[in-house]
């Protein structure tokens, strides 16, 4: 009994651990899909329409552009 009450809780607690480690690294979370998305502040996707992003979160955004425009990033 003795035994399997050490199983238990070094189950539980390796258990706990793990989601909490999990939990906290989702603080760290970035949804913006593009470095011009960071640039204004995280104020939503729609909100930029100097370049091409803007068609991630707002595809009606295209009939705002100038020209023909792409856009990369890593």
């Amino acid at each position: 009994m003795h035994n399997k009450f050490n199983k238990l809780t070094l189950a539980t607690a390796v258990a706990a651990i793990t989601m909490a480690s999990q939990a906290h690294a989702g603080g760290y979370q970035i949804n913006e899909q593009s470095v011009s998305g960071q640039g204004y502040s995280h104020a939503g996707r729609s909100s930029n329409i100097n370049d091409a992003t803007i068609v991630f979160g707002n595809p009606a955004g295209m009939s705002f552009l100038d020209r023909a425009q792409v856009t990369a990033g890593g």
